[in-house]
């Protein structure tokens, strides 16, 4: 698993990789939250994702975990309160 952050390569031009195409190819699945971007894949199926719609006074996201099968267990679970939390956990234990 990798964090997919936002770049461009030589070969792509001026296309956005990463983040952005990952979660517009997301929402081709009509079950996927609209609020969610697409930060990385947990390789079981789920979509690690920063939740637009639940802000923190910070303006930082908590990162949830988004499955087709999500909606029929209560939600998108969170895996934790914001990005910086999220990023130096997996950096830590290599795992989320």
């Amino acid at each position: 698993m990798e964090l997919l952050g936002v770049y461009r390569t030589p070969a792509g031009g001026d296309r956005l990789l990463g983040t952005v195409p990952e979660t517009l190819d997301a929402r081709d699945d009509e079950r996927f939250p609209l609020a969610l971007l697409v930060i990385e894949y947990d390789g079981m199926g789920g979509i690690v994702s920063l939740d637009s719609s639940l802000q923190h006074d910070e303006d930082e996201y908590p990162v949830v975990v988004w499955d087709p099968g999500t909606e029929a267990r209560g939600g998108a679970e969170q895996l934790a309160e914001d990005f910086g939390t999220y990023a130096l956990r997996r950096c830590h234990i290599g795992i989320r």
